[in-house]
Parts: structure tokens; sequence; C-alpha cells
């Protein structure tokens, strides 16, 4: 991970960012009235000496927050995997390749494996009146739901415009936490934010409801929660990119 200093003598300050901030580059890396100057630097601590040595006022970026990514750089070299309470990670970390989500098996039997061979792959779409068909329900994993007016397409594509939630269970079964949907999607109570919203947002539409899942049965530990919660937040993001909405049932 590489940082930037951006130092202003107009204006008397130097502030510090993580290479690739969004607010460097709404500038092009230049500035237009040539009081500043962009340096580049391989670790936090140059870019922090060179700051220090200007005598300006020294500035970390409030939108990119280097200090905090060198914290989840330095975790990373040490332990290979984010703190357990950690969802999200750096902004970016050049040294982990995630493929594209994909569809079909489940995960590789590697109890440790890297994201670029976990290939995320869901089942089938199974009518809801019919999970407990789906295999591996006994474990974590990360599930979806969508609403077909007729037959739900043969290859199952999670990020379907029909889709109206996506989430996950770590702690739980799959058959557990869809137990807790049905009793608040279904019952109206209280167990399941994202049942209750589907019990408003799509009254009358339990005839129509499907389910597809994937179960992440191999891992264990930190491995399993930390890559279910991202396997979640991903899919979530490549919903949002490709349709401008999350899916209608996911309140955040």
């Amino acid at each position: 991970m590489a940082f930037v200093t951006y130092e202003n003598r107009w204006n008397p300050h130097v502030t510090i960012h993580v290479a690739g901030c969004s607010q460097i580059e709404k500038r092009g890396g230049e500035h237009k009235h040539g009081q500043g100057q962009y340096n580049e630097h391989a670790k936090l601590a140059d870019a922090q000496e060179y700051a220090q040595q200007t005598e300006l006022r020294v500035i970390e970026c409030s939108f990119c927050k280097p200090h905090r990514q060198q914290k989840f750089e330095d975790y990373q070299d040490r332990h290979e995997l984010l703190p357990y309470c950690n969802v999200r990670g750096p902004i970016e970390s050049p040294r982990v390749e995630v493929d594209p989500i994909a569809t079909g098996n489940t995960a590789t039997s590697d109890p440790v494996p890297s994201f670029k061979e976990s290939m995320v792959q869901f089942s089938r779409w199974c009518r809801w009146a019919e999970r407990e068909t789906l295999d591996e329900m006994d474990a974590a994993g990360v599930y979806a739901l969508a609403c077909f007016d007729e037959a739900p397409p043969s290859s199952v594509d999670v990020l379907n415009k029909q889709t109206v939630y996506i989430g996950e269970t770590c702690d739980n079964t799959l058959t557990g936490r869809l137990a807790q949907f049905h009793r608040s999607a279904f019952l109206q109570k209280d167990g399941h934010s994202g049942g209750r919203t589907f019990s408003s947002q799509c009254a009358g539409q339990r005839e129509k409801l499907y389910l597809a899942v994937f179960p992440v049965a191999t891992l264990r530990g930190p491995h399993r929660s930390v890559f279910i919660r991202h396997t979640e937040r991903r899919l979530l993001w490549e919903f949002v990119v490709r349709w401008g909405r999350r899916p209608v049932c996911n309140s955040k």
C-alpha cells in the first residue's frame, strides 16, 4: 500500500492520503493554481517523516484514513485475515484478488482457502414451501430470496432483478435462520428484520417466493464468519451496482 502527501504552501499544510484516494483523483493529482504538489511514498512512516520535514501543519485525510488503512495492512500481513469483528477491510488491498461471484457448486474443501479459490456458487431456485429439500441446510451460509410470477430461470443468478432479499447466517443454520424469516414474514413475529419488511413490502407474494442457498459447511472459526459476511456484502454491492438500489427487503 502506497501513500501520497499533498503539500500546499499558499494554505500552509500537508495532507497524507492513501494512494488512489478519490480526493486526489478529483484534481487529477495536480493543483490548478500551482501552489501545491503531490509526492508518493512507499510507507506511511515515510509520508509522515516527509510531512514533518516540511514544518507545515500535518493532516491525515478524513476520507481514506491512512493510519487506519495501515493498521489493516499490518494485521493482514501478520495473520493473513481481517480482525474477527471487521466485516470491511482496507479501502483496497492489492495483495488479495477477489474473483467475480459465480454460481454452481459449494466452496472448496480447503479449510483456509483464498478468496480467489473460493468460488461462490448457489443452489437451484426452490419454492419457499419446499426449502427443506435443499442440501446442507444444517450449515451456515448465504441465502437469496426472489419473487417470480412464473417458473424461475434454470440458471441461478441471485443478482436477478426479482431478488427481494440477500442475507447471511454465521451462528445459526440456514434452516434456523430461514425459520426466523418465516415467522417474521408470515406470522408478523420479531426475529428477522428482512422478514418483517417482506410482510409489508411483498404482501401476498408467498406463493411466488423462491429461495437459493450457498451453504458454507467446510470452513471453521473466523474464516467461516469473515467469508460469509464478505460474500453477502459483495453480493449486495454487485446488486446495487447493477440495479441502482438494494433488494426491496434489504434495509442496510
